[in-house]
């Protein structure tokens, strides 16, 4: 397999969107493939979305909520920690 394109975020909060995804994610023990099929969608939209190139809708959030067994809240609650950073 060739090596992963690095990827330039769209924006600084597409990037803390991705990364509020991915911890979820990861603390759902579940990998992009996995999530994936939950969402119903193929794994490279959640490794998009997870670098920050996507630009998400709001049907793909709460499919991504869906697919986690959260609320769509606490995706944007874990986005605004990470935007806020450590010790705000």
């Amino acid at each position: 397999m060739p090596p992963r394109r690095q990827v330039k975020p769209r924006s600084q909060d597409h990037a803390a969107l991705g990364r509020a995804v991915e911890e979820l994610r990861q603390e759902a023990g579940l990998t992009q493939e996995e999530l994936a099929d939950r969402m119903n969608t193929e794994s490279p939209t959640v490794g998009k979305l997870e670098r920050g190139a996507a630009n998400p809708t709001f049907i793909s959030l709460l499919r991504v909520a869906r697919g986690l067994d959260i609320e769509l809240s606490e995706i944007f609650e874990r986005f605004g920690r990470i935007r806020r950073g450590p010790g705000d």
